[in-house]
C-alpha cells in the first residue's frame, strides 16, 4: 500500500522495524530480506512523513539513512529522542559515506544505538538488530524498581534519572551504563563489557574503547558533582564508588 509517499507493508509478526531511506531500491531490498526473516516491516521514503509514522506504529527499532532531503538522519534521531513516547526506541543510522569521528560522537551523544556503512551484509545488520532487540527485551522484563546511590536516583519504570531533586536527561546508552553501575556498586566493568552488553558488539569485529570513554565522559558531566562517584580504574574499566 502507498500513502503519501509511504510504502507500507504490514505483517503480523513479532518485531516491528521501520526503514527510512529515500533510495527506494535499497529500502525495498532491506524490506524483502527482513520480511523473509519474520519481521513486520514498514518503509518510508519521506523522512518528514516518517516522523508521524513512528509516532503511530511505535516500532521496536528504527533504521534510517543519514543523508536524506528535508530531514537528515541525525535530525530525525533528535526528533525521536525528544519525544517522550518514542525516545527509547532503538535507532540505527546507515550511511553510504564515511562518517567522521566528530559526527559519530555527536550521534552517540544524541542517542544513536549503532552505525552501519553501505554496502553491508544483511546478515551483519540482522545480527546487530537481534542483539539490540534481545538486550531491550531482557532489560524491559526486569524493569520496575527504583535504584538509589545518593544523590543519584534512577526510576526504571519511568526511565527517569535524578541527582537530588534535579532531573537529568540522558541518552539511551548513558542510561544503560548508569543502570549497570547502579545495579552493581563497587564492581569494576571493563570497556569490553559495555561494548558487548550495552552496544551489543562482537569484539572480534569492533572493540574501540573510545566509544565507551566518550559516553562515560558525557554521563559524568551530566551528573555534575555526582559524576565523581563514577571512577575510572586505569587499565581495568569503571565502577561506581
Amino acid at each position: 500500500m502507498i500513502y503519501n509517499n509511504i510504502y507500507t507493508y504490514i505483517e503480523f509478526m513479532m518485531n516491528k522495524i521501520i526503514i527510512i531511506d529515500d533510495n527506494k531500491d535499497f529500502a525495498r531490498s532491506v524490506y524483502q530480506y527482513f520480511k523473509r526473516k519474520g519481521f513486520t516491516v514498514y518503509i518510508s521514503y519521506d523522512p518528514s512523513m516518517a516522523v508521524t509514522m513512528i509516532s503511530e506504529i511505535k516500532p521496536d527499532l528504527i533504521i534510517s539513512d543519514v543523508k536524506m532531503p528535508m530531514i537528515d538522519g541525525m535530525t530525525l534521531l533528535s526528533i525521536v529522542r525528544n519525544n517522550k513516547e518514542t525516545k527509547r526506541i532503538p535507532f540505527i543510522l546507515i550511511s553510504g559515506e564515511e562518517i567522521d569521528e566528530n559526527s559519530q560522537v555527536m550521534g552517540y551523544e544524541k542517542g544513536v544505538d549503532d552505525y552501519i556503512m553501505k554496502p553491508f551484509s544483511f546478515k551483519i545488520l540482522e545480527a546487530k538488530i537481534k542483539r539490540i532487540l534481545s538486550y531491550c527485551s531482557k532489560k524491559d522484563f526486569y524493569e520496575g524498581s527504583v535504584l538509589e546511590y545518593p544523590p543519584i536516583k534512577l526510576d526504571e519504570m519511568k526511565k527517569e534519572v535524578y541527582v537530588g531533586d534535579k532531573k537529568v536527561n540522558l541518552t539511551r546508552k548513558e542510561y544503560e551504563i548508569l543502570l549497570t553501575l547502579l545495579k552493581n556498586p563497587g564492581r569494576v566493568f571493563s570497556h569490553n563489557y559495555f561494548l558487548q552488553n550495552v552496544w551489543g558488539y562482537d569484539l572480534s569485529v569492533y572493540n574501540d574503547k573510545h566509544t565507551v570513554e566518550v559516553h562515560f565522559s558525557s554521563l559524568r558531566k551530566k551528573l555534575g558533582i555526582a559524576g565523581k562517584k563514577i571512577k575510572n580504574i586505569a587499565g581495568f574499566g569503571y565502577k561506581l564508588d
